[in-house]
């Protein structure tokens, strides 16, 4: 996905990325339904007197929330297999945060601050710009996680901060695909949708400080607002709703600046065309004909370059999905239709065992699966490495080439 050959290897990696991720989800899933069953069965309840006890000396009430899981796994592990799980975590943090240090130190020198330069970097120059700004990143990460106090569940931790360019989505999709798209328009919306989520998290980080105050106290004891009092330990907007909102706000300012800059500044529209290098700007050839293909695999994304493989792959995918869709809308329609009150009492049309039953197959099927793909990924990664090292032998580089776009083509297209 990082790394495709071509639009097309791209797409498959997309592809591709909904099994690879079938193993991680499914540990994801079992491992608290582990703890579950240890804290709540009668069989475990020496042990989970023991986990109780160990997660008392934990204050934080959030920080003893999100340490349920890895203190119980701690306790029911073998050492040689704790040590394993460990060295993994270890690794996948490793590839996750570096990744994310060399994502942000090049989206910065690529996206602000090459735009602003009137003279392109040299390539000696462009590579200490990419290894300084990356420096300054994991700086920084440093700094605001030591200073940083976690009051949201992890992922909505990975949401909200995430929401801080929440703008990226509108601004890309709409700069892609529509020609009207504008230039403030997504100055509007990038801005726009970091303020909406830096001001949600330190909403988050000053509502109730640890030492006692915060803003909420403020604002009872100076306004006497009654929802604050009913939410004063935290923010009563958690961290999906804020991403929300600010995804909301980055496309309504998206599509209404760039309508006011189209009809107001009549400012032209754009020439999409040649910026994807599409009709007569496809000196290339890179577009093939999509009269190659049906009208239903067009609408479905297949292109004439997807092989026999790549149909049958695509195809089972969207059966995978499918299939649960059509499950879950059975079963939903099941709950809610053939249900009963009885007084005050409402009985689902779904008995328990049911559910039982689905999550037991659900889990099952994945668990073959996952073996089959982590196999699958295993032999056809290592394979692909090799192709990787020997096609960046064999390419031919244009130091021109840096990533930015000029006259509406990439830099260093003749």
């Amino acid at each position: 996905a990082a790394a495709a050959k071509n639009p097309h290897e791209s797409k498959m990696a997309g592809i591709l990325g909904s099994w690879r991720g079938m193993a991680q989800t499914l540990m994801i899933m079992l491992f608290p339904l582990a703890v579950i069953a240890i804290m709540k069965h009668p069989d475990f309840t020496n042990l989970a007197e023991a986990v109780k006890e160990q997660m008392a000396n934990v204050t934080d009430p959030q920080y003893r929330s999100q340490g349920l899981v890895p203190t119980v796994l701690s306790m029911i592990m073998p050492q040689g297999l704790l040590g394993i799980f460990a060295a993994v975590m270890f690794a996948a943090m490793l590839s996750t945060d570096d990744t994310y240090i060399h994502s942000w130190g090049s989206i910065f020198i690529q996206d602000v601050i090459m735009p602003f330069r009137k003279k392109p970097f040299t390539p000696k120059q462009h590579i200490w710009a990419l290894r300084l700004s990356i420096v300054f990143v994991g700086i920084f990460a440093w700094f605001f996680s030591y200073f940083f106090r976690q009051t949201e569940n992890v992922f909505m931790f990975f949401a909200i901060t995430g929401a801080i360019v929440s703008g990226a989505g509108a601004v890309i999709i709409g700069g892609l695909y529509w020609k009207r798209g504008g230039t403030i328009a997504a100055w509007f919306a990038y801005i726009g949708g970091a303020v909406i989520a830096i001001t949600g998290i330190i909403l988050q980080q000053t509502w109730k400080l640890p030492g006692g105050g915060g803003l909420a106290e403020w604002l009872y004891e100076n306004f006497k607002w009654e929802w604050v009092a009913n939410h004063m330990d935290r923010f009563p907007v958690n961290g999906q709703y804020i991403t929300f909102i600010g995804m909301s706000s980055c496309i309504l300012l998206y599509v209404v600046i760039s309508l006011i800059e189209h009809y107001v500044f009549r400012k032209p529209d754009f020439n999409l065309e040649k910026l994807l290098h599409r009709g007569k700007y496809d000196t290339e050839k890179e577009h093939q004909e999509q009269s190659k293909v049906s009208i239903l695999a067009q609408r479905l994304g297949i292109t004439p370059e997807f092989s026999k493989a790549d149909k049958i792959l695509y195809a089972v995918t969207i059966g995978w999905t499918l299939v649960w869709l059509v499950i879950f809308i059975w079963d939903s329609i099941q709950y809610f239709l053939f249900g009963t009150i009885s007084g005050d009492k409402w009985t689902p049309g779904v008995p328990d065992s049911m559910w039982m039953s689905l999550w037991h197959y659900r889990v099952y099927i994945t668990l073959v699966l996952a073996l089959v793909t982590t196999v699958w990924f295993l032999l056809g990664g290592l394979r692909d490495v090799v192709r990787l090292f020997k096609a960046l032998k064999d390419a031919k580089h244009d130091d021109a080439d840096n990533g930015s776009v000029a006259s509406s083509e990439n830099a260093g297209k003749n």
